[in-house]
């Protein structure tokens, strides 16, 4: 099962009209009129502000989610239950922590138990800074910091045979290790010979919501590489004035088995459901036969000419690679 955000569109309106006009979903919704007519969705959606979103389960409109100012999310009843809600909000707060937001918030009916569930799994908590007797009776408000929400929502997901999470403090020696075999180093743009492994670790940034950051790549629990994110100026991506750059290694004893592939698939996907990217570069060394065949594999194609890619240890040749998703 597959969550997306997009745009609502004209083809939704049935959808949500028709939905609204239920009470299990219209009734914990404080800022939505009801009986909700197709004419009053189709006045709201036509002019859809930038951080309202369609939730789709596997192409399939299932609900909206709105990251701000407060966020505010319905799922239709027939996908209730299933952590879409969770899932949906994550995405979302993720694109608007993107833009440089550092907090979020969100509004509640204080009976709506299952609203306060989802706030609670991402990590929000009561704002304190509004006295309650000030809200509107029946309506609870909760805050949330990024930090927060990295530790409710971290990053942790799965293919087949490979598990990728936020790199951690422990496994920056395994990590080490690989970066540093002769057969790795020379092809990473930022691996020193002789680098400490404190030096290390401040490139090997873990987790913390946004660009940049590097996760782990596991098999059966054993570490065999890392996949990171770093985030440059030029490009919008997501709200952001910015463009996502792909970095990578793998084991050479992980190697040639689909692993780094399968993985990359993986990352790529959850990059791009998460933070709404529409592209995703990479940069190789042109005598780095695998590291191309993997990216080409991906689908990244060749953009522009061949440039010198400078890395820690060397200047060489280098191209750079654009995956559009």
């Amino acid at each position: 099962m597959r969550v997306t955000l997009g745009r609502p569109v004209a083809g939704d309106t049935p959808a949500i009209s028709l939905a609204m006009m239920e009470p299990e979903v219209a009734g914990w919704l404080h800022s939505f009129p009801f009986p909700y007519s197709r004419t009053r969705c189709d006045d709201r959606f036509n002019g859809a502000e930038s951080w309202d979103y369609a939730v789709r389960v596997d192409g399939r409109f299932a609900g909206l989610v709105i990251a701000a100012p407060e966020l505010g999310c319905w799922i239709d009843r027939r996908y209730q239950g299933s952590g879409i809600a969770t899932r949906a909000a994550t995405c979302a707060l993720s694109r608007l922590f993107l833009t440089g937001a550092n907090t979020a918030h969100g509004r509640f009916l204080s009976d709506n138990d299952r609203m306060r569930g989802v706030l609670h799994r991402l990590g929000f908590v009561r704002d304190a800074s509004i006295p309650q007797e000030q809200l509107r009776p029946g309506l609870g408000l909760m805050t949330l910091s990024i930090e927060d929400f990295v530790r409710a929502q971290p990053f942790d997901i799965a293919s087949e045979r490979v598990r990728i999470t936020g790199v951690a403090a422990d496994d920056l020696p395994m990590l080490y290790d690989i970066a540093a075999l002769r057969d790795v180093a020379p092809h990473l743009t930022f691996f020193t010979p002789g680098m400490s492994v404190a030096e290390f670790a401040r490139i090997l940034r873990g987790f913390c919501g946004v660009p940049p950051f590097w996760c782990s790549l596991r098999v059966d629990g054993q570490i065999i590489g890392a996949i990171g994110l770093e985030s440059r100026e030029g490009a919008a991506v997501g709200g952001a004035a910015n463009q996502l750059i792909l970095h990578g290694f793998i084991a050479p004893t992980a190697s040639g088995i689909g692993l780094g592939r399968e993985a990359l698939l993986a990352f790529v996907t959850e990059i791009q459901d998460r933070f709404g990217a529409q592209m995703i570069h990479a940069e190789v060394f042109e005598n780095d036969q695998p590291a191309q065949k993997l990216v080409t594999g991906a689908g990244f194609v060749p953009e522009g000419d061949p440039f010198t890619l400078t890395s820690a240890s060397r200047s060489a040749p280098g191209r750079r690679y654009l995956l559009r998703l």
